[in-house]
């Protein structure tokens, strides 16, 4: 392993520990980190209270709704502004400048017949974002992509989620995760990306329907090739 690559893991691993929740936090390209108190984002300047920071090109801006905002990046007062797009600061998960693409595809995820694998190929630390629509039937109830607080089920697909929730999972052998109506964050693994419904397989009980599952995902800030702004409200 390089040095350079080395020095890069080591900056991301003390992101997660000592920045964490402690202010804005701003990693660029190569590794280098700063933190502080942002003052605002304008010109291609990120400015923090004693330093300023030149990024070059367009930003793309993740929100914790799962939409993307991509342009010019400005931030001041409260306000998010991306290309044509607006939104509340407090919105806002990461800011990325460099090669950012994302891509997003549908499926229909089918309840009872276990992991469906979508062959879409996730990396760590990649942004994803997944939602999901309709109702299902299950022993328990008809239930929506939220699931049923009041029931779970150790003979299920995921005995940490409750009944009838929309789960996912990156990689076949991938630690699975709830995701709910909605869920936006950074992938911990890498895989191809797969979704499915708790509910008990087989003969451990019948269940009909299926939840439509729109995901988007891309590059996030962990990876290397790109510069990313941390703010402290957000939870990444």
């Amino acid at each position: 392993m390089n040095r350079t690559l080395i020095l890069f893991l080591l900056c991301i691993l003390f992101i997660g520990g000592c920045f964490k929740g402690t202010g804005d936090v701003l990693v660029l390209a190569d590794g280098t980190l700063f933190e502080g108190v942002l003052q605002e984002i304008s010109d291609g300047q990120i400015i923090f209270k004693d330093k300023s920071i030149t990024v070059e090109g367009s930003g793309r801006v993740w929100l914790m709704d799962g939409s993307t905002l991509e342009g010019t990046v400005s931030l001041s007062e409260g306000r998010v502004t991306a290309g044509t797009g607006d939104a509340s600061a407090d919105s806002v998960l990461v800011i990325l400048w460099g090669d950012t693409p994302v891509t997003g595809s549908s499926w229909d995820v089918q309840a009872g017949e276990g992991w469906l694998d979508t062959e879409m190929e996730i990396s760590s630390g990649d942004m994803i974002s997944l939602s999901g629509t309709g109702t299902i039937l299950t022993e328990t109830g008809l239930s929506e992509p939220e699931g049923q607080k009041e029931f779970s089920s150790s003979t299920s697909l995921f005995s940490g989620a409750t009944s009838g929730q929309l789960v996912f999972k990156v990689g076949e052998n991938g630690t699975p995760v709830a995701a709910g109506a909605l869920w936006t964050g950074e992938a911990a693994e890498s895989g191809s990306l797969m979704l499915g419904i708790n509910v008990p397989l087989g003969e451990n009980g019948r269940s009909e329907g299926c939840y439509t599952v729109h995901v988007t995902s891309g590059p996030g800030g962990r990876n290397s090739e790109t510069t990313a702004f941390y703010p402290a409200s957000s939870p990444l």
